[in-house]
């Protein structure tokens, strides 16, 4: 992610494991996982003129569950260790903030409402989020999704994008007014399965036929 205005900018990369279990046939997926990131705050070069403090670096454990389900969705998750905002100095850090969201209607036509969850670690400049978005969970068990609307530096637009089974990009950006100026942040996440959902009726009782050995039938 990259986050600047005219003040600051703020720079952020981190690496992430979840356990995800999806079932198409049912339109379900569960995601339990944990994010480290980090992140560093410099002025921007236009201000050379303006006396601000130094902002702090930034160095975060996020464990975070989340549900989809054909009509809901929820986030619950917690940025722990030193979580701070674009431009904050010493006295601004916390060691824990919450993560929390939901989705209310089907993928394809669907109400949007996040604070700092959903991807990009929590960005600052579109920290909390309030769209609508369309999208489905594909035969391979991924999210397909694109959202919009208003947050917390003006507008944003994220996606999620399948590439195959194994690989999900899922781009960011956003932009609006500020204090100083104006604000915006883009940014990228790659998503690889390690073992991508193989296919088959899940929830399927086999028939006898399928059960048994293929000798035991001519006996």
């Amino acid at each position: 992610d990259i986050c600047d205005n005219d003040l600051y900018q703020y720079q952020k990369g981190g690496l992430g494991l979840a356990y995800v279990m999806a079932d198409p046939a049912q339109e379900n997926s569960y995601e339990f996982g944990v994010r480290v990131y980090g992140a560093a705050q410099q002025f921007a070069e236009s201000t050379s003129r303006v006396s601000a403090p130094e902002g702090i670096p930034v160095r975060v454990v996020n464990p975070y569950a989340q549900y989809d389900g054909k009509y809901v969705g929820g986030h619950l998750g917690a940025h722990l260790g030193q979580v701070a905002l674009l431009g904050a100095d010493e006295s601004d850090a916390r060691s824990a903030m919450p993560a929390f969201g939901f989705r209310l209607g089907p993928r394809k036509a669907h109400f949007q409402w996040s604070v700092l969850d959903d991807l990009h670690f929590g960005a600052p400049a579109s920290g909390v989020r309030l769209g609508l978005g369309t999208g489905r969970l594909t035969e391979s068990g991924q999210e397909l999704r694109i959202q919009g609307g208003v947050s917390g530096s003006g507008f944003y637009a994220v996606g999620s994008i399948p590439v195959g089974e194994t690989f999900l990009v899922e781009p960011m950006g956003a932009f609006g007014p500020s204090d100083n100026g104006s604000v915006y942040n883009v940014g990228v996440r790659m998503r690889y399965h390690l073992r991508p959902w193989t296919g088959g009726e899940v929830g399927r009782v086999p028939e006898l036929r399928e059960a048994l050995p293929p000798d035991s039938l001519g006996r």
